[in-house]
């Protein structure tokens, strides 16, 4: 009887138990990136990308062949600002350029990218910034024991009673020399003015500054005496500011081509990334003039 009764309870658990059932699968959903730069030449230039899914990501992201499989060609980007309408040229897989020399301060720009068949595939909007005022750019090379230590100190002023946002990048001169001797530009150059993560840039507002002046002074251990300095400061847009603060935490910007950018709120009509229109001040520094 105490069988029969054990059995009993166990059917009646068995019964009781819910079915079974697989978690749902999210299933990739690839998408189209933007990044764009304006660069010491005038010119307007424009990656295009996609995202990867995790099981095509490979064993070294971030490589040229990588970036190979990333890139997007075979497009048609086109550009309006103010009277003007401008389709860029290719200039690599999936870079696309113009020149943008007459476009003025404050104008807004609207970039369109179709495919080869005339459908529109991504839009953004956005205004191009002010540069900033910058009033004291001053390099130094310290000789040490061992090395030599570069560093740079930065001034920039605000005269506006508005928030102000900026960005100040720092890059080899040879880098981007051979983005405007060679026109070539890879993903990798255009992104290097705001490389946080490896503090080659930083962002700053003008809640940082006293008095409407803002002193900045950064040490440049990756760069030799032997190297030139370019130094970028730009204005930007309180959104991108804040995008890119969101991107420093969410990891690098390789981050956005690995499906991972979905929670980062980009300016871009059915894709992702951010359109931007922000200017530099640019100054070239030979370092070893500056030794001390």
């Amino acid at each position: 009887m105490k069988q029969y009764i054990l059995l009993l309870c166990l059917a009646v658990l068995s019964s009781c138990r819910p079915d079974e059932k697989e978690l749902p699968t999210v299933s990739f959903q690839q998408q189209l990136v933007i990044n764009s730069r304006i660069g010491p030449d005038e010119r307007l230039y424009v990656a295009i990308s996609r995202t990867l899914p995790p099981d095509q990501l490979g064993d070294n992201p971030g490589s040229e062949a990588w970036f190979e499989k990333v890139m997007v060609d075979t497009l048609q980007v086109v550009l309006e600002y103010g009277q003007t309408k401008v389709t860029l040229i290719p200039e690599g897989k999936g870079i696309y350029a113009a020149d943008i020399s007459s476009m003025l301060h404050r104008d807004y720009g609207h970039i369109m990218v179709y495919n080869s068949h005339g459908k529109l595939l991504l839009e953004s909007y956005t205004r191009s910034q002010e540069e900033p005022k910058v009033t004291l750019w001053e390099p130094k090379a310290t000789v040490r024991a061992t090395d030599t230590l570069c560093s740079i100190k930065l001034r920039i002023e605000e005269t506006s009673k508005e928030d102000c946002w900026y960005l100040v990048g720092f890059s080899r001169w040879s880098e981007d020399l051979a983005l405007i001797q060679q026109r070539k530009m890879t993903l990798t150059r255009l992104l290097s003015d705001r490389s946080l993560r490896d503090q080659r840039a930083f962002l700053v507002s003008s809640e940082q500054m006293q008095n409407g002046v803002l002193e900045l002074e950064k040490n440049l251990p990756w760069l030799n005496a032997n190297d030139t300095l370019l130094v970028n400061v730009s204005r930007l847009d309180k959104d991108y500011y804040r995008y890119l603060k969101e991107q420093l935490k969410a990891g690098n910007w390789l981050n956005q081509l690995m499906g991972e950018s979905i929670n980062l709120k980009g300016n871009v009509l059915g894709g992702l990334g951010y359109f931007t229109l922000h200017r530099s001040r640019n100054k070239f520094y030979l370092m070893k003039d500056y030794i001390q």
